[in-house]
């Protein structure tokens, strides 16, 4: 009995201290909680920092914390390693949302080995390093929504063998790079940012994927979205309403109702739209480079006329031809060729020739003016005028400093007949205005120049005296006769008039000549 009795007291002994050391730690981590509300949450240790004014991340608390929540404070950068120096290791979610953060360093989430939920939304993120996640194995869930991140880089979720969703939605996305993603996805979403086009590539090694929502996106259902927008539908990830925002004849239009042939590439020409070619009666070639997907129909426009010709036609033939570019690092990119070769060119073959490419993506053209005999310049003045010559110098010459020189030749030309031809008419101008002047002006008897004679009491002496010489010319044409001398002794009466005494002395002279007739 007494060695039951001792066994039972020491077993009670045992249990006191194990309910004082737990009541003890608990104390602790209670206690080690700077200035935030501490509890437990759905079992686990939880601080509650929101909008406690804090500037960064705290480093008085207790290492046994499980979920922080650091949401509504200006923390405007995380900085390296920063959970770590504060000793919050074992935590399993973070959430920092509404913290104006708009830098993260690379190895800001370095040392967390067990967190699988973080929360960064509603910051002023702008970039994430593709090694931000780096370690961070047992990531599950990240929430980036509502920042201003415009690229994803290849390598950011990758390595991560427990993630499930990742959200970007209300961001600037513009690019998500290649081998962004990897692991066991399940739902992306990429709500509501700029995207224009994805490749199917960034998704295809993705097999769990079964949410991927895209819409509120600037699609642009052209042939660079039809893959992508194929695989989606295929793999069942289309979910309404992602909509195409161009081009304009497919605005509003959801990608399911659009078939996929329609997702087109309108044809782009290789090269100059416009250029001039001489030919002096000899073979020439035409040639119009086109990409466009799906690959264009192209023809020939002369004179308003389509080109037809026979297969046994010697004259003319249209040649075409598919060939691939190589751009850098870019896939390359198939080119259409079509040649229109003219076998001894006639004066007759000159004028317009117009390349035209369409498809269901819309209609490009390309226009060749074929000059023969010399008249290149010529024709080339007449359809763009200083332009056209321009262009039609440096077409006809393979070297630009000729070209360069021709052209200012042209131009200062020009401007010498314009100048010659304003002295002209200044030149003009000023004789009209002296002669003007000359017939407004008579010399006097005495040898001074009077203006204008008075209107009123010198107009018809004036009229007066040139009838009187005119007779006195046909009188001595008739009849020579020598006058007798002028008097020149008159004296004006008192109250007389000068006009009126000149008169009376013409009159008595023409008497005297009458007489002696």
């Amino acid at each position: 009995m007494l060695t039951r009795s001792v066994l039972r007291l020491l077993l009670a002994a045992m249990l006191l201290l194990t309910l004082a050391a737990q009541s003890l730690g608990h104390r602790d981590w209670m206690q080690n909680c700077s200035n935030c509300h501490c509890h437990w949450n759905s079992g686990k240790k939880s601080a509650d920092c929101k909008g406690k004014k804090l500037t960064k991340i705290p480093q008085d608390m207790s290492n046994e914390m499980q979920v922080v929540d650091f949401s509504q404070n200006q923390i405007p950068e995380l900085r390296r390693e920063e959970f770590q120096v504060a000793g919050l290791q074992n935590l399993h979610k973070i959430y920092l949302r509404n913290c104006t953060i708009q830098e993260v360093n690379r190895d800001a989430f370095k040392g967390l080995p067990i967190l699988i939920e973080l929360d960064l939304s509603s910051n002023h993120i702008k970039h994430l390093h593709p090694s931000t996640f780096e370690g961070v194995e047992k990531l599950r869930i990240v929430n980036i929504n509502n920042n201003e991140i415009e690229v994803l880089e290849s390598g950011l979720f990758v390595n991560l063998p427990f993630l499930s969703r990742v959200e970007f939605n209300n961001n600037r996305l513009k690019q998500v790079q290649l081998n962004v993603f990897g692991g066991p996805l399940t739902s992306i979403s990429l709500e509501q940012n700029q995207l224009t086009h994805l490749n199917k590539e960034t998704f295809a090694n993705l097999p769990k994927l079964t949410y991927l929502s895209l819409q509120g996106n600037a699609w642009n259902c052209s042939c660079e979205l039809q893959e992508f927008r194929d695989f989606a539908i295929a793999r069942r990830l289309f979910t309404p309403p992602t909509d195409c925002r161009e081009p304009p004849q497919l605005r509003g239009k959801l990608w399911s109702e659009v078939p996929s042939e329609n997702f087109a590439c309108r044809p782009r020409i290789l090269g100059s739209v416009r250029s001039f070619v001489e030919a002096n009666h000899d073979n020439i070639t035409l040639p119009c480079r086109i990409v466009g997907t799906p690959r264009p129909n192209v023809t020939w426009i002369y004179n308003k006329r389509q080109l037809n010709p026979n297969p046994n036609d010697q004259h003319l033939r249209i040649l075409n031809s598919v060939g691939e570019q190589v751009n850098g690092k870019q896939p390359p990119v198939q080119v259409l060729t079509s040649e229109l070769r003219i076998y001894g060119v006639r004066n007759s073959d000159k004028g317009a020739y117009i390349c035209v490419a369409d498809n269901r993506g819309g209609k490009a053209e390309a226009e060749f003016q074929l000059l023969v005999n010399g008249d290149y310049l010529g024709a080339a003045a007449a359809s763009d005028g200083l332009a056209g010559i321009s262009g039609a110098i440096g077409a006809s010459t393979s070297d630009p400093q000729t070209s360069i020189i021709l052209v200012i030749c042209v131009i200062a030309t020009t401007f010498l007949v314009l100048l010659i031809f304003a002295v002209l008419i200044l030149f003009w101008y000023c004789r009209r205005v002296k002669t003007y002047q000359k017939d407004n002006t008579m010399m006097s008897g005495d040898g001074l120049i009077s203006c204008k004679l008075d209107k009123t009491h010198n107009s018809s002496m004036l009229e007066g005296s040139v009838i009187m010489e005119m007779q006195k010319s046909l009188l001595n044409e008739v009849n020579p006769v020598e006058k007798p001398p002028r008097r020149t002794d008159i004296e004006s009466v008192d109250g007389g008039d000068d006009g009126h005494e000149i008169k009376k002395t013409l009159l008595d002279e023409t008497a005297y000549e009458l007489n002696h007739i």
